[in-house]
């Protein structure tokens, strides 16, 4: 899920405390500690993990046009939050 708004999270509002706290949400839900829905707002994109499913959501709430979110497997999202560290 590399899309123009996973690149516009991870550069603008992906700071390492942001991935911090998501990646400790993804590795809660491995442990079985979250509920089946965990939203996070940041200043410029909304995420929201869907753990019964196993998908995460990207939310521009200045774009309301398909290009506003984006949706990938946990395991997706997780890597690019390691991959792409700053």
């Amino acid at each position: 899920m590399a899309g123009a708004l996973m690149q516009k999270f991870l550069r603008e509002d992906a700071s390492p405390e942001v991935r911090e706290l998501l990646l400790a949400a993804i590795e809660g839900w491995r442990q079985g500690m979250h509920q089946e829905r965990q939203e996070f707002e940041f200043a410029n994109v909304d995420v929201l993990f869907d753990f019964a499913a196993g998908r995460v959501t990207l939310d521009d709430d200045l774009d309301t046009s398909d290009a506003g979110e984006e949706s990938c497997r946990i395991e997706e999202f997780e890597a690019q939050l390691r991959s792409d560290q700053r």
